[in-house]
């Protein structure tokens, strides 16, 4: 059952195929793989679950995806990119993978419309889709003060929010007591995806 996977930084020894990380089929491998030895020596000491992310087609990839920029700047090591806006179930069941996908999609293409380098991320590890406007490099965040350019300050007027599913994502002044209130949580800055 032992395979070699190609991913984006290399190749990868692998071994079955699992529906999640709570999958006790995976836990009895893993454990056996790391028992496995020969002539008393492990061959698997450091065995652990990982999910693999298939490599893509650069060709397969559109414009109004995050991805897009990694194939538009293949050299550049560090890009930055504000999240404005996630939807994801949070394991409640009640949003879909398809809706979450959907509505991050219908939202870029809504913000492109007013002129705005919108994008969409769909991250299927965390259940979660995200919409990221604007690409920066290593100058968007001060190294020394860990201050943001101006350009994204300016951009983070026109976007003073960060949405969670279409509403503000607020952060409570008490956690302990909900009804004192809370603020808005800002946008934040994001680094774009490797391929």
């Amino acid at each position: 059952g032992l395979r070699i996977c190609t991913v984006s930084e290399g190749s990868l020894v692998v071994y079955g195929d699992y529906a999640g990380w709570r999958d006790d089929t995976a836990r009895d491998d893993l454990k056996r793989l790391r028992d496995l030895t020969v002539n008393d020596q492990q061959l698997f000491p450091t065995a652990m679950l990982t999910e693999i992310k298939p490599v893509r087609d650069p060709a397969s990839i559109g414009e109004d995806e995050l991805l897009w920029v990694r194939v538009q700047y293949p050299d550049v090591r560090v890009l930055y990119t504000l999240e404005v806006a996630i939807w994801s179930d949070f394991e409640s069941g009640t949003l879909t993978a398809d809706q979450r996908r959907r509505e991050a999609v219908r939202h870029a293409r809504m913000l492109r419309q007013q002129g705005f380098p919108a994008f969409h991320h769909h991250d299927e590890v965390r259940n979660m889709s995200m919409v990221t406007i604007g690409v920066f490099d290593h100058s968007a965040i001060d190294a020394s003060s860990g201050l943001k350019s101006a350009k994204i300050e300016r951009l983070m007027l026109d976007f003073p929010q960060r949405m969670v599913n279409g509403e503000p994502l607020m952060t409570l002044y008490d956690p302990q007591d909900p009804s004192k209130g809370g603020r808005a949580q800002p946008p934040r800055l994001v680094e774009v995806p490797k391929l």
